[in-house]
């Protein structure tokens, strides 16, 4: 008996391993370069405005409000000063109200600003309860001298913070300070007014 053979099919071939690496490492390199394309278009769009990319989304330029305006940032800063005869010494807010919790400095910082800014009713309680004297200071204060509870303080803090330094008087001077492109110092400072707290019964507070 006769054997008859039938011809076998081709067989498939498959595509060589190095073929699909190549294609996978030319379609990554097609996405970051349409990423970085669209990134670019983006920036020019905007016309080069202010922002930050995050990631790779370029947020839009914002002017800004209030203490954060024309990509500036602005500050009102107490600075006080004790003043005596040919001496001035700086000391910071922290050091000044050292005596009393960090969590109220904001707030007495604010009651001891000299446009006397009208309290909330947190302030107004602390103010009772921290610092009498300007409780009462809207009726028995005279023009230019701060209630004797207060200058006592004052008088307390020099004492604490300068033993034997002879200084006659505590300036809060106040700034608006303005600080652009990140920098730790401001590059702009004006003065916004000043709250002078003598020690002794002179000039305005005297009898």
């Amino acid at each position: 008996m006769t054997t008859t053979r039938i011809p076998s099919a081709p067989a498939e071939t498959d595509t060589p391993p190095a073929a699909d690496d190549t294609r996978r490492r030319g379609a990554v390199r097609l996405a970051f370069a349409a990423v970085c394309a669209l990134w670019v278009a983006q920036v020019l769009s905007l016309g080069g405005g202010a922002g930050e990319p995050y990631p790779s989304i370029l947020m839009p330029s914002f002017a800004g409000s209030g203490g954060y305006a024309d990509s500036v940032v602005r500050i009102e800063r107490m600075q006080p000063v004790f003043v005596g005869p040919g001496v001035e010494r700086p000391v910071t807010q922290r050091a000044l109200l050292a005596d009393v919790p960090d969590s109220h400095h904001g707030t007495l910082s604010g009651l001891l600003h000299p446009t006397g800014r009208a309290p909330r009713p947190l302030q107004r309680w602390l103010r009772a309860h921290l610092l009498p004297g300007l409780a009462a200071g809207g009726l028995r204060n005279r023009a230019g001298c701060p209630d004797v509870s207060l200058r006592a303080w004052a008088r307390r803090r020099a004492d604490t913070l300068l033993p034997g330094v002879p200084v006659q008087r505590l300036e809060l001077r106040w700034y608006m300070d303005t600080f652009s492109g990140g920098a730790a110092t401001p590059s702009a400072r004006a003065r916004t007014g000043t709250l002078v707290i003598p020690f002794a019964e002179e000039g305005p507070c005297a009898p």
